[in-house]
């Protein structure tokens, strides 16, 4: 497992090796913090150590508590990244903004998407825009902050929205190293044709979430950040939705025996087999995740509308039959309870 290092790419990270430290050196500081962060990324490696995060954590900590922004970057990285089983969004924030008080261009462009994402900090669109551009303006070669920028002029993250601007910032990066993924990003500005349908969204994305959180590779607060959710669609340049983002609500119930749901409630379904309700289960006693939907069925006898009580497996829809109960949240989430207690 390799360092997870200082250059972002959509969400994602590129390796970083020792040797690239070597190349970098002059930048980190002193012989000794140079030397004890080689030690941490052989550590974090399992590189001719045996793999100890813990230690290089403590090791990068020592380190990072003298003021050295290089290996402050690299926790707020380490406390970002679910490889390291180690995810405080908390600590990240700490670390990220010391190492951009310290000037780190990395890490300010870090701390943006924090406070863009509300991880480890409140919710400041317009911060995180200030953070991205300061990036930018400090390091002209940090490719990636560009890239994001033009996301933030595009989707209008904390300054109104230009895709002017954006298309301005995507179309300088062409011939450099990120030139594929600019490129991608203005065919799809140009062809301005991608869009999220509320069934991809009800019955593929939210599942496919709550999976990947019972897996430990998803944070919880995405499956109630309605916000969050619009911001995840958006950092993809998407801009075209079948729904209204402010018809749809999450909330949290605390159950009986260690049992929550999360109620969301979407828009009236004008359509078969779309959502009046979906519930998200958690069971944290048995560490166990179900999706349940009330989906909008067809009725040949009547004129009013029928439901079906459901659910949503990672490889398949489940049929559980007709839903007679009153259409309320209430009356759906005891259902739920009801049928998973008695499963």
């Amino acid at each position: 497992m390799k360092y997870l290092s200082f250059i972002l790419l959509s969400l994602l990270h590129f390796t970083v090796s020792a040797q690239t430290v070597e190349q970098q050196s002059d930048t980190i500081g002193n012989d000794d913090a140079y030397q004890q962060i080689q030690l941490a990324i052989k550590y974090l490696d399992g590189d001719s150590l045996e793999q100890d995060i813990p230690q290089a954590i403590a090791i990068l900590t020592d380190v990072a508590n003298k003021g050295n922004a290089y290996s402050q970057a690299m926790l707020g990285d380490i406390y970002t990244d679910y490889n390291y089983k180690s995810v405080d969004y908390n600590k990240a924030f700490h670390f990220y903004s010391l190492a951009a008080d310290n000037g780190e261009s990395y890490a300010q462009m870090q701390l943006a998407n924090m406070y863009r994402d509300g991880h480890g900090t409140t919710r400041d669109v317009k911060r995180a825009f200030e953070l991205m551009s300061s990036a930018v303006s400090n390091n002209d070669e940090l490719l990636y902050a560009k890239l994001q920028l033009a996301q933030y002029y595009y989707a209008g993250w904390g300054t109104e929205r230009n895709s002017t601007k954006a298309i301005d910032i995507l179309t300088s990066l062409k011939g450099s190293k990120v030139h594929l993924y600019a490129n991608k990003y203005l065919d799809d500005i140009k062809g301005d044709t991608i869009s999220v349908s509320n069934y991809n969204f009800q019955f593929r994305w939210l599942p496919s979430v709550l999976f990947a959180y019972a897996e430990g590779n998803a944070d919880e607060s995405l499956l109630t950040d309605v916000y969050g959710m619009q911001l995840y669609f958006e950092k993809q340049m998407v801009t075209h939705f079948d729904f209204e983002w402010k018809e749809i609500s999450a909330t949290m119930h605390h159950c009986k025996n260690d049992i929550d749901i999360i109620l969301y409630k979407m828009p009236y379904p004008q359509r078969v087999p779309l959502c009046l309700y979906i519930a998200a289960l958690v069971d944290r006693k048995d560490n166990t995740c179900k999706y349940f939907t009330l989906e909008k069925t067809l009725s040949l006898d009547s004129d009013d509308d029928k439901f079906m009580f459901c659910g949503v497996a990672p490889q398949s829809h489940l049929n559980y039959g007709m839903y007679d109960g009153k259409k309320t949240p209430e009356a759906f989430i005891e259902r739920v309870l009801d049928f998973y207690n008695n499963k």
